[in-house]
């Protein structure tokens, strides 16, 4: 883990990792997510109850980051066992500030969406 802490990022393999990662989290929590829980309990009643149970709540706040966070943790040990160390340092710096903008996602949609009113 040191190496990696040590090396220097590569900007062009970082830019590519984090926009994907961005846009993949993105599509999941705004489209994926939401519609394929309407699509498995519809509307009404029931499908109120079955949302507000406890793990459909930690799968509808955590489900798009738990994809991403395997991604960058595959591409960290898959570049550190090849001894790319600036590679697997693009992944956690990655996952990093992805999950510190995903704790922030709903101040800054809501920011975003105060523009377009």
């Amino acid at each position: 883990m040191r190496e990696i802490l040590k090396s220097k990022i590569s900007a062009v393999h970082f830019s590519i990792v984090f926009a994907t990662a961005f846009l993949l989290c993105a599509f999941l929590w705004f489209l994926a997510i939401p519609l394929v829980y309407w699509l498995a309990f519809g509307e009404g009643q029931m499908a109120t109850k079955i949302s507000e149970l406890p793990i459909n709540i930690f799968i509808s706040n955590w489900g798009a980051l738990i994809p991403i966070f395997l991604i960058c943790l595959l591409g960290t040990l898959n570049n550190r066992s090849r001894k790319r160390f600036s590679n697997a340092k693009s992944y956690v710096m990655t996952f990093i500030l992805i999950f510190i903008l995903y704790l922030f996602r709903l101040s800054i949609g809501n920011t975003i969406i105060g523009f377009f009113d």
